[in-house]
């Protein structure tokens, strides 16, 4: 699950984020063939998904981590602080996140509206490049309550 992309939508437009506290709940369909049994989960939530907060929380600071000096890597932005915890939910499809972030500079949070109007109109670098595999709305908003 990738947490990257909207970040860096609401860093673009609002500056740097350094903490992120976030929660998934994961359909039964992404443990795989091998993963746990749908009757398994029946009636239950699973509260871990093995390796699955680490990968969040390592992969999001390479992600958004600078080139190294010889343009060969990045490296970690061991400045962001991440939080996440995984769970495993009894659905067949579908990943949510539910998402709360610090911002580097304190003195002005934006509202929601100013975040979706933010995401919304984000056009990723891919996409600015013209490669051809990019999505063309990297960030799909939706304004429903449910």
């Amino acid at each position: 699950m990738s947490i990257v992309i909207p970040f860096t939508a609401i860093q673009a437009k609002f500056g740097a984020i350094d903490q992120v506290s976030v929660v998934t709940m994961q359909a039964v369909s992404g443990a795989g063939y091998l993963g746990m049994s749908s009757i398994d989960i029946v009636h239950n939530v699973v509260p871990l998904i093995s390796g699955e907060e680490e990968q969040i929380e390592v992969e999001s600071q390479k992600i958004w981590g600078p080139l190294n000096a010889d343009a060969t890597n990045f490296e970690d932005l061991s400045t962001l602080k991440i939080s996440a915890a995984c769970n495993r939910i009894p659905v067949l499809d579908g990943h949510t996140a539910c998402v709360s972030v610090g911002f580097k500079d304190r003195g002005r949070v934006p509202d929601a509206q100013e975040v979706k109007e933010a995401m919304k109109v984000y056009t990723s670098e891919a996409t600015n490049l013209g490669c051809p595999s990019a999505a063309s709305n990297a960030i799909s908003i939706f304004s429903e309550d449910d």
